[in-house]
């Protein structure tokens, strides 16, 4: 099990430094780099894996440049630093640097990540329309980006959740709450 958290761990490393080092952040490198390889700058918010809606797994599948991926998702939500608070209250806009990860996994047990999909907000003015969120989906190893940017797929999700700045938030049910 330790192993496993290790690497569940570098893994989650590897994905934020991927996505924080292609923000357009005023960062130093140095703090990119030390976020990248701490995990206590990731908070995950979900105490057990959230079994996602088929339909809003599914719009994955349609979009052309994805990946074969099941209609079935548990997921693990992760929130870095700069959006917790907002995560934490349902409030308010999420700044810009607020980064939210779901890892994937196709068994309620969580044994095996899928995939991963971020949500990055970027500066404003990035796609105002859309709140000015980036979307990814990263492979199962954290290595791989297999499509970014304004993935109407996503956007097509998240509109409907425009008053809580686009972000979903259905799997912070009372069992599911943030963790501190």
């Amino acid at each position: 099990m330790k192993r496993f958290v290790r690497l569940f761990s570098l893994l989650l490393g590897v994905v934020l430094m991927t996505v924080v080092i292609a923000a357009d952040s005023k960062e130093p490198p140095d703090l990119r780099a030390r976020m990248a390889s701490d995990e206590s700058m990731l908070h995950r918010v979900t105490d057990v894996p959230f079994k996602m809606d088929n339909e809003a797994a599914a719009l994955c599948d349609r979009n052309p440049k994805s990946f074969h991926a099941h209609s079935n998702y548990y997921c693990h939500v992760y929130v870095n630093e700069a959006g917790l608070e907002t995560m934490k209250s349902g409030k308010g806009i999420y700044p810009a640097g607020s980064v939210i990860i779901k890892q994937k996994y196709s068994d309620e047990e969580a044994t095996e990540a899928e995939l991963f999909t971020i949500m990055r907000k970027m500066t404003p003015g990035y796609d105002k329309a859309h709140g000015d969120w980036e979307y990814s989906i990263v492979d199962r190893t954290g290595m791989k980006e297999l499509v970014s940017g304004r993935l109407e797929a996503c956007i097509k999700c998240h509109t409907p959740y425009a008053k809580t700045d686009y972000v979903t938030r259905v799997y912070l049910t009372k069992e599911s709450k943030p963790a501190k």
